[in-house]
């Protein structure tokens, strides 16, 4: 997982940081966290590369290892809406 806090004032390296994360293939959880897998590797070469962007700009960015057994235990709850569902019109109409 990965959890980076940048200024708002500096959304162009906001938007740089959410491109690199993305081309690992590491899927956006919210605005500003990432959730995917990566080696330990792939790991330093991502924060390698975050490192020097922030040089630039004030910010925190961190890369948090999850282990298989405690990936297992994550409750999610997805909402059906947005997929096609009309959960309103559901709701309205009992």
């Amino acid at each position: 997982m990965v959890i980076y806090d940048i200024p708002v004032e500096f959304d162009p390296m906001r938007t740089k940081i959410s491109n690199i994360l993305l081309s690992y293939n590491l899927v956006r959880l919210n605005f500003s966290v990432f959730f995917g897998e990566l080696t330990k590797n792939l790991a330093e070469e991502v924060a390698l590369k975050l490192e020097k962007l922030l040089k630039k700009v004030p910010g925190d960015v961190r890369i948090i290892p999850v282990c298989k057994q405690c990936h297992a235990n994550v409750v999610t709850i997805k909402s059906k809406f947005g997929e096609g569902y009309k959960i309103v019109e559901d709701l309205l109409s009992m």
